[in-house]
């Protein structure tokens, strides 16, 4: 990917970025999340990722990545289009993850010297670059009724279990808690969101073709 003349090149040698260490796993529910778990070089890419639908798992590009010649990114692989699995397939093989419900996939930026942060960007970039926009599939909202068949599987055998379902029950407790613990709720759907954007990124992604 060629650089941009009009933005300024960030001479930061990868030397110089130090790890997050406290990313694995998180869920992104907004874009500007990225910046703030997402170390500098791979910024770009995790963010075209979301733009394109696809969920970002895991990434690595700090000072010890130099030890073993390699950044990295995982990606979501059961949740990818029939195309993307085929273009990530060209990057590696997708594999059961420990701390993962389902396969993975990691795409590798190898790091050749002294490279500075825009080289490894632009790296990675350019494999993002190679996907194509999909249905966000990845991302749900949860019903009070599946919340409650939740509750039931997990603290079924309790008898506050019970109390707690005719209190959930009672008109406008779902919506306004969920609020106020700064969730999205959609009227229409009767549905609980992480964020509004998680929301609207779900639902706009269904006007994709396939």
């Amino acid at each position: 990917m060629k650089q941009n003349p009009l933005e300024k090149p960030n001479k930061t040698s990868l030397q110089e970025v130090v790890p997050i260490h406290k990313t694995r796993g998180i869920v992104i529910t907004k874009r500007e999340q990225i910046k703030e778990i997402v170390e500098q070089p791979l910024v770009k890419t995790c963010e075209i990722f979301w733009d394109k639908n696809i969920q970002t798992y895991e990434s690595s590009a700090n000072n010890e990545n130099i030890k073993t010649g390699v950044a990295y990114i995982r990606i979501n692989f059961d949740s990818l289009s029939e195309e993307n699995k085929k273009i990530a397939e060209q990057h590696g093989q997708p594999y059961e993850e420990t701390f993962n419900t389902g396969q993975v996939i990691e795409l590798i930026i190898p790091i050749v010297g002294n490279e500075t942060a825009d080289e490894i960007s632009d790296k990675a970039a350019g494999i993002a670059n190679e996907f194509k926009k999909q249905k966000a599939t990845w991302i749900s909202g949860t019903t009070l009724q599946e919340h409650i068949d939740w509750l039931q599987k997990i603290y079924g055998k309790y008898p506050e279990t019970a109390q707690e379902i005719d209190r959930l029950n009672q008109p406008g407790v779902w919506e306004r808690e969920n609020k106020e613990k700064g969730k999205y709720f959609d009227t229409e759907t009767q549905t609980v969101w992480s964020s509004e954007e998680y929301f609207r990124k779900w639902k706009e992604s269904f006007e994709i073709k396939d």
